[in-house]
């Protein structure tokens, strides 16, 4: 009786090289998949760098777009506020015109 209860439970327990086979399978799903999470990161992190230079002050500037501010350096939103005369500095792509207002007119 102790012989067959004893069969049966080698019988039942797993085998090391099964086991030792199934770590292996699973260890390299886990590397696979590791490997596919860090490739999506990296191009999600790509793509969120290529817009943040997009956004970036001196990009905007390339595009053909301008800051002008006042002489405290404050950038300028609207024209109201403004008085004729009042020194402006504008920054460009390339460089700073310092500049003054000689009038106001609308957009």
């Amino acid at each position: 009786r102790a012989t067959r209860a004893g069969l049966r439970l080698r019988a039942a327990a797993p085998r090391p090289q099964a086991l030792a086979a199934r770590v292996d399978m699973l260890g390299g799903r886990l590397a696979r998949a590791a490997t596919r999470l860090l490739e999506a990161r990296s191009q999600r992190l790509d793509a969120l760098a290529a817009h943040l230079q997009h956004l970036a002050p001196q990009a905007v500037l390339a595009r053909g777009y301008a800051i002008a501010r006042d002489k405290q350096g404050r950038v300028l939103r609207s024209t109201a506020g403004i008085p004729e005369g009042a020194a402006v500095s504008v920054q460009l792509a390339d460089g700073r015109l310092d500049t003054r207002v000689i009038g106001h007119g609308k957009a």
